[in-house]
């Protein structure tokens, strides 16, 4: 299990590495829709710039709510949550802050796909992701068309001199990280928030 939690670990700071550079771009794409809309409305009654102002002023609130709590969860069960949304939860690994279970009759299939494994991961007592472990190149294909029809193009990294390989979906505020050994014929898949996960992130190896 080690080898794929460096993998996810290494995933949320890949995530967190390229989210300046997004967050720039967005505040960039705010700005010229506000200008946009400004202008848009510059000639209306006055009644009708409160009512866009009101409308703003509910939107950013609404916004706000969303940020304080991550999008996004598994089996019904938001991220964020923590170990007692999931009864019968077995402790696999513990490394401190960040915690491993399995979850004994549990649901088995991510996007529609049996794992031969599923792992629970929380960081701090807050419910951070979950993956899962596979066989075969079949179930990597089947995997990467449910994903690619899901979530769209991911982000791909080239075959390394093991045969490895990796697939990054960003999904909203969450990512999923599909991973396959050629030479090995298994795989892992991974869906897990960077913002929950972060804190237990810090001095990865």
């Amino acid at each position: 299990m080690n080898k794929f939690i460096t993998c996810i670990l290494l995933a949320a700071a890949l995530v967190l590495s390229l989210a300046p550079a997004v967050s720039a771009a967005q505040d960039k794409a705010d700005s010229q829709a506000a200008k946009s809309k400004h202008h848009k409305h510059n000639g209306e009654k006055k009644s009708s710039h409160k009512s866009s102002h009101k409308s703003a002023k509910a939107k950013g609130t609404k916004e706000k709510k969303s940020e304080a709590q991550p999008s996004g969860g598994f089996g019904g069960v938001a991220w964020g949550q923590s170990t007692s949304s999931f009864p019968g939860l077995v402790l696999q690994e513990d490394n401190g802050p960040s915690k491993y279970y399995s979850l004994p009759g549990g649901d088995m299939a991510m996007y529609g796909v049996q794992m031969r494994e599923m792992v629970y991961i929380f960081c701090h007592d807050a419910f951070a992701g979950v993956m899962g472990r596979f066989d075969g190149d079949l179930t990597r294909l089947e995997l990467l068309a449910k994903l690619r029809n899901d979530l769209g193009e991911p982000l791909e990294s080239p075959a390394n001199y093991l045969g490895d390989r990796s697939w990054r979906f960003p999904d909203k505020d969450s990512v999923v990280m599909l991973e396959y050994a050629g030479n090995a014929s298994t795989g892992a898949v991974a869906y897990f928030s960077p913002e929950v996960f972060t804190p237990c992130s810090q001095g990865a190896p």
